[in-house]
């Protein structure tokens, strides 16, 4: 980009600056010591940005601020709703996160579920749901880029993107260590040190996280009772870089990392939560009523390594970015009817495979996923200018190829971790796909006029996949919907161009405005399950967003404003329910989106920071003929399809996510005993969650958290150490549901989120 008003960051306030963003929540900034907003530098277009001169609606997480909510035993999850727009979910305990952008996500929970929002971290695109667990630890940036992404990220970016950096080596010798400890045993240790190898030519940096938390919930079921039986967790991860300068004009960068998760729970569902007509029941969070508590796990293990060479040619550029990820081992099962056929009635009486369909007393349902083999290999290179004049340009190529073998629990009571089981055999499908896509594309920026911009971006995409079903086994027999059983072949494939256009205006020194037209792409999808697969054929959006970003108050004020409308044809939905409660994929026609964001920043005084966010989402599915499986249980709210027995439509339904996502951040600091003492208390606020409105109870209600730290902070900023709470009102609410009637038919199984927790965390730098 142009030199548009690029104001280099203040170093006379860094101290003051770390001070007040270490440990805070909301978007990134910092203060110098009168109180003035500092710069935030972001790489939403592959360079480094002013956020206040860049054409698109982003929002991004300081390192420090997502400290705070990790210390409490989060994971990615974390960053829900903590920037306007952004949602994220997960069925799968701390596995397999699901990223929703402006009401645009895939609620599906397959391992080789493809969303709309891509997640970047340190450069490299991850695909698959159980790669993107990878734990946040020593992270440099955090950005969330609200919008299609077509142009410069390209295939399954139609939503956004999260991009994660990792921090990078330094000359200096540096580091530190953080530990936090709280309630039901969690802890979280997160340490790295790094610094010059040998002057000027070599630099290391090596950092590692351990976290962990007891098992804390009691099962009741009758002949599986126990106390402390579930809930806990335990992982470590490590990464290791070495940055190489061999001369003036090229720096190389090698990343490896490597993470396994042992031992941890899945999310937690339990019968009876859910009132038949709507409404949660409250009931002890610390108590379950499951028959399968040995296979009510989760295991991952899996390594990266990535190269990264910056050579500079006269005012250019050439970067290339090769990535290599490999799953070594994943396995996920839970016991999703979240109850047992032994009792205690209630909550934890389950007949709904016995009394619906027929299967005799002995059937518990649980699902699972095993991914045996999975390697992603990425590679991108790019050419750009170095923002030497009126015209700026980058033009790359981009590589992709994915190999994974899933295998697949669809309802059984089969014993991936070894667990006994009960009486029936496995539902089965084990499942491989290959994926290889390319695209080439361009992005040119031209200042007009010295106050006006113009950024255009184009790229082409191409996508090739061929997805098998290997064996399936349904009590030893073919899977229903097979002529001849497996193997199933699928071979899908598609090309697209798409890009954006935008027009940015800088109004005065505090205030610029822009405009954009954007389009994106996802690449078709395969779901396959216990029948011949579903195909999910490519979605397609055109975005129209127009923006203010203003720093007003000599920068104690930045308020970010932006509104949205798009449209999608051939919108991928994945739909949960049915006679047998399971998943599959299909296309509607169109589906609209519109809806505005607010980030706002205020420090009025050197010992105040205040941050909010405000968006709205609001969608709607556009086909008046597409129709879903009639659900088993719950009050059904949609008309019957008027040609197709047991499906009802789903025109005018909201897309899955909340319509409504909140946060505000307040801290309060004074200067005491040499250093500084504060206070921090952080809100999220996530609406209710309609889904596609199949049902009252499919309906969420509206979730309120908040979470308070007291610290201290020496003056020479090298050590800290606070008190924190999370959810400190005990909010008490359901964030996901299933269709299974149980107890009479009265309730339903859903999964509810964490309680109160308190605990200290201690951090020194050095």
């Amino acid at each position: 980009m142009s030199d548009t008003k690029i104001r280099p960051a203040s170093r006379a306030g860094v101290a003051s600056a770390i001070v007040v963003a270490v440990f805070g929540l909301g978007d990134a900034s910092a203060q110098d010591s009168g109180g003035v907003l500092e710069e935030i530098v972001v790489t939403a277009q592959k360079r480094a940005q002013n956020l206040q001169d860049v054409p698109v609606s982003v929002a991004t997480i300081s390192t420090e601020n997502l400290n705070t909510v990790l210390a409490g035993g989060t994971d990615i999850l974390a960053i829900s709703a903590r920037v306007p727009s952004l949602y994220v979910n997960s069925s799968n305990g701390r596995l397999a996160p699901r990223f929703f952008i402006r009401g645009l996500g895939n609620s599906a929970f397959d391992a080789n579920a493809a969303q709309p929002v891509s997640m970047v971290y340190d450069d490299v695109v991850l695909e698959n749901v159980s790669v993107k667990a990878f734990p946040l630890f020593d992270i440099a940036s955090v950005e969330i880029l609200r919008g299609p992404q077509g142009s410069l990220f390209g295939r399954n970016t139609p939503a956004g993107v999260v991009k994660f950096e990792s921090r990078r080596p330094t000359e200096d010798t540096e580091g530190f260590i953080d530990v936090s400890y709280g309630k039901y045993g969690t802890r979280r240790i997160e340490a790295a040190i790094g610094g010059e190898l040998s002057p000027g030519v070599l630099s290391g940096r090596v950092s590692v996280y351990s976290g962990g938390r007891k098992d804390w919930i009691d099962n009741t079921a009758v002949g599986f009772e126990k106390n402390n039986a579930i809930g806990g967790f335990g992982e470590w991860a490590m990464r290791a870089q070495l940055e190489w300068q061999p001369s003036d004009a090229t720096n190389v960068l090698f990343n490896a990392g490597y993470h396994n998760q042992y031992d941890g729970s899945t999310s937690i569902f339990r019968a009876g939560v859910l009132r038949v007509g709507g409404g949660i029941i409250k009931l002890d969070r610390d108590k379950v009523a499951l028959d399968s508590i040995s296979r009510v796990r989760s295991e991952l293990e899996q390594v990266y390594g990535t190269i990264t060479v910056n050579h500079d040619i006269n005012d250019l550029t050439l970067t290339s970015i090769t990535g290599y990820r490999s799953i070594l081992g994943n396995k996920n099962q839970g016991d999703v009817d979240g109850g047992s056929l032994t009792g205690p009635n209630f909550p934890g009486n389950v007949p709904f495979l016995r009394d619906v369909l027929g299967f005799g007393d002995n059937w518990a349902l649980e699902t699972g996923d095993a991914i045996s083999d999975l390697t992603q290999f990425t590679q991108e290179l790019r050419l750009a200018s170095n923002n030497t004049g009126q015209l700026n340009w980058l033009v790359g190529a981009y590589y992709f190829n994915e190999d994974v073998q899933i295998d697949q629990v669809a309802a059984t009571s089969f014993p991936l971790f070894g667990a006994p089981p009960l009486n029936i055999p496995p539902l089965t499908a084990i499942q491989s796909q290959d994926t290889e896509a390319w695209a080439v594309f361009g992005s040119v920026d031209y200042d007009l006029s010295g106050q006006m911009l113009l950024k255009v971006g184009l790229r082409y995409s191409n996508d090739d996949k061929r997805h098998q079903v290997l064996y399936t086994a349904a009590n030893g027999s073919a899977p229903a919907g097979s002529a001849g059983g497996p193997p199933f072949v699928t071979n899908v494939s598609d090309s697209a161009v798409t890009g954006d256009v935008s027009l940015f205006y800088s109004v005065n020194d505090d205030v610029n405005v822009y405009g954009r037209i954007s389009t994106g792409y996802k690449a078709p999808s395969v779901l396959a399950r216990d029948s011949v697969p579903d195909i999910g054929d490519s979605e397609y959006i055109w975005s129209y967003e127009a923006g203010i970003k203003s720093e007003l108050l000599d920068n104690r004020l930045r308020l970010n404003l932006a509104a949205f409308y798009y449209e999608i044809s051939d919108k991928q939905i994945a739909v949960t329910g049915g006679v047998t409660n399971t998943i599959s994929l299909l296309n509607v026609k169109n589906a609209i989106g519109q809806g505005f964001e607010a980030d706002l920043e205020f420090a009025p005084n050197e010992n105040v920071l205040i941050t909010a966010g405000l968006s709205l989402n609001d969608t709607e599915i556009d086909d008046p003929l597409v129709g879903v499986r009639r659900p088993n249980s719950g009050t059904i709210l949609n008309p019957q399809h008027p040609d197709i027995a047991n499906q009802v439509l789903i025109d005018g339904s909201s897309l899955p996510g909340p319509k409504w996502i909140g946060s505000t951040t307040i801290r309060l600091a004074r200067p005491a005993f040499d250093g500084e003492v504060y206070f921090l208390t952080d809100w999220v606020y996530r609406g209710k969650n309609p889904g596609l409105l199949i049902t009252v109870e499919k309906t969420s209600e509206a979730l309120l958290e908040g979470g308070i730290r007291v610290g201290y902070i020496s003056g020479d900023g090298v050590w800290s150490g606070s008190i924190f709470g999370r959810n400190i009102t005990n909010a008490h609410e359901l964030i996901g549901s299933l269709s299974f009637f149980n107890f009479n038919s009265s309730t339903m199984t859903g999964f509810v989120n964490e309680p109160r927790t308190w605990g200290a965390q201690f951090r020194y730098n050095f």
